[in-house]
């Protein structure tokens, strides 16, 4: 019951280090990849989507965990920015406004065919590219340190090596844009079949850029 103790520790009660009987990390590892449970929303969607069939009209209120939090509180189906770290020193007002600002540069409703801010709208994009490509070599040498710590657990490992794969993908999806816009011939057709890609990398590029509170 002291085994690996000091002798002066020997017959001490509060010392002791009692062994109880347990199955094997390989065979707890067997039985977890054989289970029914999974994390990812596999089982859940499926669900959803019946539900939403059945009563296509219907209003309803889904449970999220803790890791949807912060995601879900931060952007909603209208745009609206909730769920941000505010120190009020005007910071995310002005991110606010930046990112309503990036929105309505690719509105091709406000512009005539021949007023159309090509040069500016590259120039935003040559600046995500700096601040993907800093905010990536972040990420990849965040997830290289925890990868060295023995004692990192699987959930931080994957939650690191996601974001590494969100900046990367943002990264590519900001060189691919610079790429078509250079290479167009018809810049209002262009920027009409790409807004809706737009409007999605613009949110994802800024849930990089904004800090959510802690729940």
């Amino acid at each position: 019951m002291w085994s690996g103790q000091s002798s002066d520790c020997v017959g001490d009660p509060l010392k002791a280090r009692v062994n109880l009987a347990a199955v094997s990390k390989s065979t707890i590892n067997r039985r977890t990849a054989s289970s029914d449970f999974t994390d990812t929303p596999s089982i859940q969607t499926p669900a959803i989507n019946v539900l939403k069939e059945t009563n296509p009209g219907g209003r309803y209120w889904i449970k999220l965990d803790g890791t949807d939090v912060k995601e879900g509180l931060q952007h909603s189906m209208k745009e609206k920015w909730d769920g941000d770290v505010d120190m009020l020193d005007g910071q995310l007002s002005k991110l606010q406004e930046e990112y309503r600002l990036r929105l309505k540069s690719v509105a091709l409703s406000d512009y005539t065919d021949c007023a159309i801010p090509l040069e500016e709208i590259l120039s935003d994009l040559s600046c995500d590219k700096t601040f993907l490509e800093k905010i990536f070599t972040e990420a990849s040498r965040n997830l290289r340190s925890k990868i060295s710590q023995e004692n990192t657990s699987a959930e931080t490992l994957k939650t690191l090596n996601w974001d590494v794969v969100e900046c990367n993908t943002l990264l590519q999806q900001c060189q691919g844009f610079v790429d078509k816009f250079d290479n167009a011939e018809d810049i209002p057709a262009l920027l009409k079949c790409l807004t809706d890609d737009l409007h999605l990398y613009f949110k994802n590029l800024y849930k990089k850029k904004r800090t959510a509170v802690i729940m």
